[in-house]
């Protein structure tokens, strides 16, 4: 629970209690039991408002018991009106130190397995250019369709950048079961084919032109970091080697209409991938992004051959990944 919260929480406890206090009706363990009450409130909810009227209503039951036992002849009448009073005075005083915090949360930080996935859509600024009222329409498509395959497939939007889309996969799975990662990095792949088919056999034009899009897939340890942001107090942003590997993959390998993925010289993940792929009607090629091409081929080539059965390997040199270090990577044409 954020300080502004806490803030805001306090104000409204403070306004019942004092008022309750100053009319007798209110005891040690009750001051207690309120302090608690109005916290576990919040903590189900997750809603300030909500928070205030649930714990509204449970003012309103004390005052009524109260009344009761001193055998008041307060009319029902007046004590709605007082509560309404004491409900809206806290109401205001919420929202005042809810907007009044001094700073916003520090952000944390940790780290942990997560699968990356970029999209980006090709030659973008000439769709703008041609049609922004057609393009509006085909990115906002777009989007719907994708969200809904990386939610079959377990991910999360992480944010869109422009026309491009950050997803992670592994937010929703905390658990630390050897398979987990690797499953993971299987509903990636899969998310990627869904999206590259389904943008093959139903297209979204604008105009004559067809939209289509790059992919790039990373995996392995990330800085997971949480803050605020645009009032989103729980807002998840992800940093480090793997995300800029996840982006050159999307930006410098992926074929447009395909993917790519980085498989960290784990050739049997390669295999992994082409049989998830078999029925996507796809081409695999293995490329090598490395200072000696020479050495590195003939290795890569060999396992590729016995793992893979195809003879599609290529060596890059790793300087056209801008600062990624060398990789080794599954390149899949659809």
């Amino acid at each position: 629970m954020d300080t502004a919260t806490n803030a805001a929480l306090d104000a409204v406890l403070n306004i019942y209690l004092n008022h309750f206090r100053r009319a007798g009706a209110l005891t040690q363990s009750d001051d207690t039991t309120y302090t608690l009450l109005i916290r576990n409130i919040y903590n189900r909810t997750h809603d300030l408002t909500r928070t205030l009227d649930l714990f509204g209503t449970a003012m309103n039951k004390h005052a009524e018991t109260w009344l009761k036992k001193i055998q008041s002849d307060a009319s029902p009448e007046k004590l709605k009106k007082t509560m309404e009073r004491l409900k809206k005075r806290a109401l205001e005083e919420a929202m005042r130190n809810a907007t009044s915090s001094s700073q916003p949360p520090a952000p944390s930080q940790t780290h942990g397995f997560r699968v990356l996935l970029f999209t980006d859509i090709v030659k973008s600024s000439e769709l703008w250019e041609l049609d922004t009222e057609g393009m509006t329409s085909a990115l906002d498509e777009h989007g719907k369709r994708l969200k809904a395959f990386v939610d079959r497939h377990g991910g999360m939007v992480v944010k869109t950048i422009g026309d491009a889309f950050m997803v992670v996969f592994g937010e929703a799975d905390t658990r630390t079961h050897a398979q987990i990662p690797m499953r993971l990095v299987y509903h990636a792949v899969g998310t990627a084919v869904d999206i590259q088919r389904d943008l093959s056999e139903t297209p979204i034009m604008v105009r004559d032109r067809q939209l289509r899009i790059r992919l790039g897939i990373a995996y392995g340890d990330v800085a997971v970091e949480t803050s605020t942001l645009q009032h989103c107090t729980n807002f998840k942003d992800y940093f480090g080697g793997v995300v800029n590997t996840a982006s050159r993959m999307e930006s410098v390998v992926s074929p447009v209409g395909g993917f790519a993925i980085a498989i960290n010289d784990d050739m049997e993940l390669a295999a992994d991938v082409v049989r998830i792929i078999k029925d996507a009607a796809a081409n695999v090629e293995i490329a090598r992004y490395s200072t000696t091409c020479n050495t590195d081929t003939t290795n890569v080539m060999r396992r590729s051959m016995r793992l893979l059965g195809t003879k599609n390997v290529r060596c890059e040199n790793v300087s056209s990944l801008k600062g990624v270090g060398e990789k080794s990577v599954v390149v899949v044409h659809m």
